[in-house]
């Protein structure tokens, strides 16, 4: 998966590389690490994560790895394996982040053990159905393990960008929460983020067409951007937030 690109688990035979958007697998591509996006969403993901996850030497593993934007800090909570369908991405983890990979699909994957965390970063989107994949991160887990996720949330948020990525659909707290609760797991934290700039994020969406093409900022407004959206990495982990463009979930097997 390369992030909110490639991870076709409910229709893997009838996707395929060649009719992804080209132009969606750039905006994605390494460089793109000092995105304001994701690089304010990578420092929420981790503080919160330093609340909840106690262990520092997990056995962890993140579905739909990407470029590996994120894995680099889930190696601060313990040993990483990853599962990376998209070869373009698999191989540069392979080249780049030392771990082990998986170039399979998550249904196809044959664990050799438990594990700690299970980690999934705007993945749950892309996978028809969801259930299925809730019962197979339970499967994964050890007594008491923890998922940690992130999706895209509303969905009056719907634009071109959701179908270009083969989204499946966005969320509200009341899905995740009947989702995850009646397939055994017990809710640890779960929240709205991207909050300050949702106004934004609604008339930026809502003016999409399907000649849109990813929004790149220059170095300027990439820098504002960032500074107010990181604002939130200290405001998350302590409440949880009404409304958002994306959700954060953690959540414990009973």
């Amino acid at each position: 998966m390369c992030y909110t690109i490639i991870l076709y688990f409910g229709k893997i035979n009838e996707l395929n590389e060649d009719n992804m958007k080209s132009e969606m697998y750039d905006f994605h591509k390494p460089e793109q690490k000092n995105n304001w996006w994701f690089k304010a969403r990578k420092n929420i993901v981790k503080k919160i994560m330093n609340r909840y996850i106690y262990k520092k030497n997990n056995a962890i593993l993140e579905v739909g790895c990407g470029y590996g934007i994120m894995t680099e800090i889930l190696t601060s909570f313990g040993q990483v394996e990853g599962i990376e369908p998209y070869s373009d991405c698999y191989n540069y983890l392979k080249q780049n982040i030392p771990g082990k990979y998986s170039n399979t699909d998550f249904f196809k994957f044959k664990p050799t053990k438990k594990y700690d965390v299970l980690a999934l970063f705007d993945v749950l989107e892309h996978i028809e159905d969801d259930k299925k994949v809730v019962k197979k991160i339970n499967s994964l887990l050890k007594k008491k393990g923890m998922v940690v996720l992130t999706v895209p949330a509303y969905m009056f948020l719907w634009s071109h960008h959701d179908d270009l990525n083969n989204h499946y659909r966005r969320y509200v707290k009341k899905d995740l929460t009947k989702l995850f609760q009646m397939n055994g797991f017990k809710i640890k934290k779960l929240t709205y983020f991207n909050t300050i700039l949702f106004p934004l994020a609604y008339i930026q969406k809502i003016t999409q067409n399907k000649n849109s093409k990813p929004f790149n900022p220059n170095n300027l407004l990439n820098k504002i951007l960032y500074s107010i959206f990181n604002q939130e990495s200290n405001i998350v982990p302590v409440i949880n937030l009404p409304f958002g463009v994306s959700l954060l979930l953690i959540a414990e097997k009973e």
